[in-house]
């Protein structure tokens, strides 16, 4: 009996491993085809695969992640990234739900991690653009969702721009893309002719972004006790922007942060 469970369970992680490489094998391929047309049409082909035959959210997630992207970047169809963003963020509420309700063999995750389902990085955005086109391609779903609404003309686009951009943030590594990020914030909060939002923005920037990258700057330099010092920083902050009224959105990063540098991530 015992052999033939274990046979049993090999077989099923030998068919997840072939699907997983089956499908990068269609990304790998498709990221090598010039024509946007095409892509479309092939990535298409992969949603009724992934989406209509009941594989992973995750999958289905990262088929309308990229076909968003190209109808952004490619085509400048905004009012179909629109839907197909739409519903891959659905995917990720979905993944998120059931992995939340099964919980682990000590518990439930901590609601904190819900961020970075929200957030969703490159493993989405990324699979069917090659080397030179990720450099101007956003590493995150919210910042796709909110690109194709800015481009639609859109007014959710307004409530979208705090979470794109603190997502696009929180996944980002090089300086002079951060800095450009932050400036593209500003800018684009000044956009939205809403005044109250501007200032909660510089506000963040200012006095809570920036201090906390400074300081973990110098974290980096002296390792030893480094993540607990960074909780401590982001701790701090969230009673700082608790206490000059930011709003949930900027609490939920600063929380979400607390629980990555905390003893039980």
């Amino acid at each position: 009996m015992k052999n033939l469970l274990l046979l049993s369970l090999v077989g099923i992680l030998s068919a997840c491993a072939s699907d997983y490489e089956r499908r990068w094998d269609q990304y790998a391929h498709i990221k090598n085809i010039n024509d946007p047309k095409v892509r479309l049409s092939l990535l298409e082909k992969m949603k009724v695969e992934y989406c209509q035959k009941n594989f992973s959210d995750d999958a289905c997630a990262t088929v309308m992640t990229n076909i968003a992207a190209i109808e952004i970047f490619k085509t400048q169809q905004y009012d179909l990234a629109i839907q197909n963003a739409q519903i891959a963020l659905q995917y990720k509420v979905n993944e998120w739900n059931k992995y939340y309700s099964t919980g682990y063999t000590h518990g439930h995750p901590d609601p904190r991690q819900k961020m970075s389902y929200d957030c969703d990085g490159f493993w989405n955005t990324h699979s069917s653009f090659d080397d030179n086109e990720k450099k101007n391609i956003p590493s995150t779903l919210p910042m796709i969702y909110y690109l194709a609404l800015k481009g639609a003309k859109d007014p959710k686009a307004k409530d979208n721009l705090n979470m794109a951009y603190l997502c696009e943030l929180d996944y980002t590594y090089e300086p002079l893309k951060e800095e450009q990020l932050l400036q593209d914030y500003m800018m684009n909060s000044m956009q939205m002719q809403d005044t109250t939002n501007q200032i909660y923005v510089k506000r963040f920037i200012n006095e809570i972004y920036k201090p906390i990258q400074q300081s973990k700057n110098k974290f980096y330099k002296r390792t030893e006790g480094g993540t607990a010092k960074k909780m401590v920083l982001y701790e701090n902050a969230l009673i700082y922007a608790k206490k000059i009224g930011l709003p949930k959105i900027y609490q939920d990063y600063l929380n979400y942060n607390i629980y990555l540098n905390s003893s039980v991530y």
